[in-house]
């Protein structure tokens, strides 16, 4: 598998950000992450926001997405 790391800001075209999020539900190509402190991986959301709530301070994307 490859992963790749973009940042989805629609500039071009119609510029439709929901179009854009829309396309990459439908392709199963989105994913969204917050860093946090930890070099550890987890599935857990839990887990996860509580690490990256301790350094973000704005998490409503991450939370949209999930």
């Amino acid at each position: 598998m490859y992963v790749f790391r973009i940042h989805i800001r629609p500039q071009g075209g119609s510029a439709d950000m929901q179009a854009t999020f829309d396309h990459c539900l439908k392709k199963n190509v989105l994913g969204v992450v917050w860093g946090t402190n930890t070099n550890q991986n987890t599935k857990d959301w839990d887990e996860y926001y509580n690490e990256a709530s301790q350094i973000h301070d704005n998490l409503n994307v991450c939370i949209y997405v999930h």
